[in-house]
């Protein structure tokens, strides 16, 4: 693989495209269910979407859209929020598969395309009844 073709790579799997073909990403369920465990102990994810984006460059290199509905968290320290969620998420755990995060805080478009994908919601935090 020349530099051309990682950079087009690269350039293909950064972002979610209208164009883009998405699908089920049948992930491993060990695997959900300590991310599971793991999401249900970090109070600001809302829900975890998972799907696999189809590539024309390496497509024996699969492409994972991680997608991560989070609550609004006070005092405007959102960024730094941010990068501790995803850090949590993945130091305990590890992931079988290369993927891109995006969160509702950046990208609130992806959700409903992403939900669109039958068995993407692969954590999502119960409402607790009063």
């Amino acid at each position: 693989a020349g530099a051309d073709d990682l950079k087009e790579m690269e350039e293909e799997r950064k972002a979610l495209i209208p164009t883009d073909v998405i699908v089920s990403a049948a992930v491993d369920t060990a695997f959900l269910a300590e991310l599971w465990v793991i999401a249900q102990g970090i109070k600001q994810v809302k829900e975890i979407l998972i799907v696999r984006k189809e590539v024309k460059i390496f497509p024996d290199k699969p492409c994972y859209y991680v997608y991560l509905d989070l609550k609004i968290f006070p005092n405007g320290k959102e960024a730094e929020s941010v990068n501790s969620v995803i850090q949590q998420l993945h130091s305990g755990l590890v992931w079988p598969f290369e993927h891109y995060v995006f969160t509702s805080l950046n990208h609130k478009g992806y959700y409903k395309r992403m939900q669109s994908v039958e068995g993407a919601s692969v954590f999502k935090r119960e409402r607790r009844r009063l």
